[in-house]
């Protein structure tokens, strides 16, 4: 799912400053899950190729992390 907020931060110059980012993120469930894991990335919108890139990097760690050492041996592939 994706949706804009309003972040703050800093300049180059270092003044206060506001942009409008996108996030998009994920949720990821699973039979050997005690709850549901949610990722999440945000950046600028006119990134949202490598936003997609570096958020498929974080599902994959956290199903490699996070849910594959849960998973039963008998049950895995």
């Amino acid at each position: 799912m994706g949706y804009m907020k309003e972040v703050y931060g800093l300049t180059a110059k270092g003044k206060a400053g506001s942009m409008l980012a996108l996030v998009i993120e994920a949720t990821i469930t699973g039979n050997y899950l005690p709850a549901t894991l949610k990722v999440e990335e945000t950046g600028n919108i006119f990134q949202n190729m490598e936003l997609t890139r570096r958020l498929g990097e974080k599902v994959k760690t956290a199903i490699k992390e996070q849910i594959g050492p849960t998973i039963p041996a008998d049950r895995s592939i």
